[in-house]
Parts: structure tokens; sequence; C-alpha cells
């Protein structure tokens, strides 16, 4: 469990990573904060919610905070037809192919989210292997690698807090 001070610090560091506004919806005025230690990574917990997982020093909105209706967070995304969701739900690199829509904001590195064109449902977070226009240009090719989809380890285990 943090202390204040701790959520605080954690505050500020995930407002300089993500829009304050979605920050400041995640934590309530005394919020439950816990700090998973696995092997070589860590996971947070947001008032029982799995909320971030840290990796190799990235700040990775996990599926179970993306996904859960009472807590709109919100992140660059991109979008794919329905032919690349049984791909991208098993944890598939995205190709440009399958993609439909991309946030024009997009830079090269930035954690992406992956969605459905149907009903806009989350599916995968990503790393962004190109910037906007660069994906915008491409026809073909890998564009962005997946780091955390439904079924792998972390939303096996974000199961534990239902």
């Amino acid at each position: 469990m943090l202390k204040s001070t701790d959520i605080k610090e954690l505050q500020q560091k995930l407002a300089e990573l993500y829009d304050e506004k979605n920050i400041d919806k995640l934590f309530t005025d005394k919020p439950k904060v816990e700090i998973l230690k696995l092997d070589r990574d860590e996971l947070i917990v947001i008032n029982n919610v799995l909320s971030f997982w840290i990796t190799e020093d990235r700040y990775v909105p996990c599926l179970t905070l993306l996904l859960d209706p009472n807590l709109p967070f919100h992140v660059k995304s991109v979008t794919v037809d329905k032919g690349a969701i049984p791909f991208v739900a098993n944890g598939a690199d995205i190709m440009r192919p399958g993609i439909r829509e991309i946030d024009s904001s997009i830079q090269k590195g930035d954690i992406i989210k992956v969605q459905e064109e149907l009903h806009g449902r989350t599916l995968a977070v990503a790393i962004a292997l190109f910037d906007a226009q660069s994906m915008q240009k491409m026809k073909k090719g890998k564009v962005l690698k997946s780091i955390h989809a439904i079924g792998d380890e972390i939303w096996e285990f974000s199961k534990t807090f239902k």
C-alpha cells in the first residue's frame, strides 16, 4: 500500500505521461493504491482495479483500466478492421493493412490502445513503431508492437481483482 505522499508522486509521474485530467479521474479523494512487485516488473492497483503495468520503465495502462466504463481513461489509439480482431486479441503485432484509423498525434514510441472498428472496444495495448504521418503513408508492414492483450499473463492476473 502506498502512503499519500507516494500516491501524489505517482499521480505526478502519470500526469507527465498521460493527460492530467485522465489521471485525476482515476484517483479518488482517498485512493487505495497498491504496488505489486513481480520478478522484473510491477503492477499498480488503484481502488481495486489493475491499472498500470510498469515494464522496462514504461507505465503501460492495463486493459482492465481501458475497458472499465466507470473509468474513462483515454490514450492515443488506432482502430483495426474486423479481420484483424482475432490476431490482435491473441497478441499479434499490428500490421498496416488491418488499420482503419490512426490518431494523428501518435509519435514513435508512444503507448497506443488498439480498438476494433464496430464498437470501439479495446483489444490490446501496443508501442508505436512509427509516427502517425509515417503510418498513414505505409501500405504494408508492422506498425505497432503488441505488449498487452486479452488472454496474456497480465490479463489473467487481473481476474484476481474481480
